[in-house]
């Protein structure tokens, strides 16, 4: 795209320069010449589906998103939702530890990144490692790879 724009490029560097300033990916300098779309739709999708769906459903809706669509911006999106998408996890948490003082916590996290993992094979028959490697993934990774329901998937990125 930016080889259609960017007029007489020197350099690599000169097509990810834009008005000075040098971008450290081709994404990032298209998004700053305003050429790809922000993610609102998405934002706004996952929105609706946090007020009236599952964290099951929202992770299933999450992955067709980020693996189907054309998001910009997926770490942005777990950002926003993480807590919605994990939600039936910490509600686990909390029955098995009967206790209502369970908060999130980064053990809740990567369980819920376990499970969009699971969704991504289920209905791709990929893993986030595959679409890593395609750059349509940029999730966090699992801060705590001991715990064993992390560990059991030999798919899963570390």
């Amino acid at each position: 795209m930016l080889l259609h724009i960017v007029k007489d490029p020197t350099s690599f560097v000169h097509l990810r320069t834009v008005q000075g300033v040098i971008y450290n990916t081709y994404q990032t300098a298209c998004r700053a010449m305003g050429l790809l779309e922000k993610d609102y739709h998405w934002k706004n999708t996952l929105s609706e589906a946090a007020f009236c769906s599952s964290a099951t459903s929202l992770r299933y809706l999450f992955v067709i998103t980020v693996a189907f669509c054309q998001v910009t911006d997926s770490v942005t999106l777990w950002n926003k939702f993480h807590e919605n998408m994990a939600n039936d996890i910490l509600i686990q948490r909390r029955r098995e530890l009967v206790s209502d003082d369970v908060q999130y916590d980064q053990n809740i996290f990567d369980e819920a990144l376990f499970e969009l993992n699971n969704a991504v094979q289920l209905l791709s028959g990929k893993s986030m490692k595959d679409f890593a490697a395609g750059c349509r993934w940029r999730l966090p990774m699992p801060a705590n790879t001991t715990n064993s329901n992390l560990t059991n998937s030999a798919e899963y990125i570390r």
